[in-house]
């Protein structure tokens, strides 16, 4: 008759568990180290941290791997340094990264681009786009002249319009400027039921 021995079977047990929890603490270590991350297509997150070369594009590093920023790869991320959320959106059938400044029913992003002057000179141009459920991404503000703040202040009165309050006093509004448009779109979130 064979006989068991119950020692070894709790040292096999205790290594199993012992094993078992350093590689889940290794793990959620990993995650814990480091707060940036960046969300696939899938909505995986994968945990790393930027690399800001001197000159080039903005890489992220998990591991032993090394990213690409490719709008097209992946639809969010989030840079520590910068405090700051990006997610993937589609301008003239083009993917490419805004800021995300507000995150509510009323999503606010922010763009710079360059553009050049008849004289040579460039002149950086911030432009304010909000999101409303399934809208079309619409400006809302923009440090250019070519788009006139009645253009964007009438967006922003579309966004609003289901909530009549702020809808008319946004209508009584004839000093509009970035700050109004942030306020305007923090309160539309703040007061929804």
């Amino acid at each position: 008759m064979l006989k068991k021995n119950k020692g070894s079977y709790i040292g096999r047990l205790s290594f199993f568990i012992v094993v078992s929890l350093l590689l889940s603490i290794v793990g959620n270590a990993q995650k814990k180290k480091y707060k940036d991350y960046l969300v696939t297509n899938k909505n995986d997150t994968i945990y790393g941290k930027f690399k800001k070369p001197l000159f080039g594009e903005l890489r992220f590093e998990s591991g032993e791997d090394l990213y690409e920023l490719d709008p097209e790869l992946y639809k969010a991320y989030y840079d520590s340094n910068e405090k700051k959320v990006y997610e993937r959106k589609t301008i003239n059938n083009k993917p490419m990264w805004l800021t995300c400044i507000i995150n509510g029913r009323i999503k606010l992003y922010e763009q710079f681009y360059n553009t050049a002057q008849a004289d040579g000179r460039f002149l950086m141009v911030r432009i304010w786009l909000a999101q409303k459920d399934d809208t079309p991404l619409m400006e809302v503000m923009s440090s250019s002249m070519m788009v006139q703040k009645p253009i964007g202040k009438q967006n922003l009165e579309y966004l609003v319009r289901d909530n009549e309050k702020l809808f008319n006093k946004l209508q009584q509004v004839t000093n509009y400027s970035y700050k109004t448009a942030k306020a305007f779109i923090d309160a539309y979130n703040g007061n929804e039921q």
